[in-house]
């Protein structure tokens, strides 16, 4: 919730020109959440590094010392992740290039249909992140039922999330692009 009040107050204040910082405009929007994600990962270090003093986990020592199969496996593994993520959000990137060719409004109309999408997207992909830890602590322990179990429950509740996603924009669509626009839908 503090990453999106952050997000908020940074595109409030930089597309907007607020307080007076430099109005960028739909630029700013990138600024904004490039700000936000930055101020994301320097808390969750921090978080890590406190609770680890605080709870002596060790982190802080395992942090000076690399395992390098551990680190190639974790390489193997994040690579073709990241690959994904990384050409998943180049595509967008490039619609958005695209679509700003033809003015300031389709620009402006396609960052907030993203915006809207992502927001639904953004609940299922934590629900599959926190999923692949589930099943993957299961199968470490041996429960193939309970892996299946929760494969099972997971696929339930992201569909049951994006049924409720798709109903909320098809009978609210135009009062959700009222919340980015007082123009007419």
């Amino acid at each position: 919730m503090a990453a999106i009040g952050s997000n908020i107050f940074f595109n409030w204040l930089l597309v907007f020109g607020s307080l007076g910082a430099p109005n960028l405009g739909v630029g700013g929007s990138g600024w904004a959440t490039t700000i936000t994600r930055t101020l994301m990962a320097v808390v969750i270090v921090l978080y890590a590094f406190h609770r680890d003093a605080r709870l002596k986990l060790g982190l802080a020592a395992s942090a000076k010392r690399v395992d390098p199969a551990a680190l190639w496996s974790l390489t193997r593994m994040g690579v073709p992740i990241g690959l994904q993520y990384a050409l998943e959000s180049g595509v967008f990137s490039l619609a958005t290039a695209l679509i700003s060719r033809f003015g300031v409004v389709s620009a402006a109309s396609h960052t907030i249909v993203l915006n809207v999408a992502s927001f639904t997207y953004t609940v299922p992909t934590a629900i599959a992140g926190a999923t692949a830890i589930l099943v993957g602590q299961a199968l470490g322990r041996g429960d193939i039922g309970e892996a299946r179990r929760t494969g099972w429950i997971a696929q339930g509740l992201a569909l049951v999330v994006m049924a409720a996603s798709g109903l909320t924009l098809a009978l609210l669509g135009s009062h959700i692009a009222g919340l980015f626009t007082n123009d007419a839908p």
